[in-house]
């Protein structure tokens, strides 16, 4: 399932930026079944680009919805921010991306709930 998300239009570019954090957990499985050490590390630098671009986007739109007295509640953020840099760190092991996975699949349906 992790391979195959994509973020409907209403999430924005910030369905982009996860369905790309998505794809490069399914892509890292690779790295532990012979992946080239340049293949490797394009897939670590793209995660650590796409963490950082969808970092900017929830800053973006919460800064909008704060406006509007409609941003995340205490403490949100910062598990937000924690479950993020955890899809997007190199993982040690495949039972890591497996548990990378099953985080994304617990996180999209909570910040996306049409997702189920």
């Amino acid at each position: 399932m992790v391979m195959f998300y994509q973020g409907t239009i209403t999430f924005g570019p910030m369905g982009h930026s996860l369905a790309v954090i998505t794809s490069s957990l399914f892509m890292e499985h690779k790295n532990f079944r012979g992946a080239t050490e340049q293949e490797i590390q394009t897939l670590r630098d793209s995660a650590k680009n796409v963490s950082s671009r969808y970092a900017k986007e929830i800053l973006l739109v919460e800064e909008y919805l704060t406006e509007y007295g409609l941003g995340a509640l205490p403490g949100e953020l910062e598990q937000e921010r924690l479950i993020l840099d955890f899809l997007c760190q190199p993982a040690e092991s495949d039972i890591v991306v497996a548990k990378k996975a099953d985080t994304a699949l617990e996180y999209i349906p909570r910040i996306h709930p049409s997702i189920r």
